[in-house]
């Protein structure tokens, strides 16, 4: 049985996202999705933030994208949105 994201079934929050965000990953959205889950609530910036640092940790390595990484900071400002 497939699933509509924009569905309004038990399996669908409001805005027709899964109900359980276990079910994929928040790197796999794009911007905007990310964004209103951030906005509703359904997603911390903390959140966001480490699923960010952990996709460039499992990609980074044979890219060799990014030189620097600022975890430390990124966590404090994402932190710091909550107070």
């Amino acid at each position: 049985m497939s699933s509509s994201l924009a569905g309004s079934d038990s399996r669908s929050d409001r805005m027709g996202y899964p109900a359980s965000m276990s079910s994929i990953h928040l790197m796999d959205l794009d911007a905007s999705a990310l964004s209103k889950l951030i906005r509703s609530g359904a997603v911390s910036p903390v959140e966001a933030v480490e699923a960010s640092l952990s996709r460039i940790r499992e990609r980074n390595g044979p890219l060799n994208a990014f030189v620097h990484i600022a975890m430390d900071s990124a966590l404090a400002e994402a932190m710091s949105s909550l107070l």
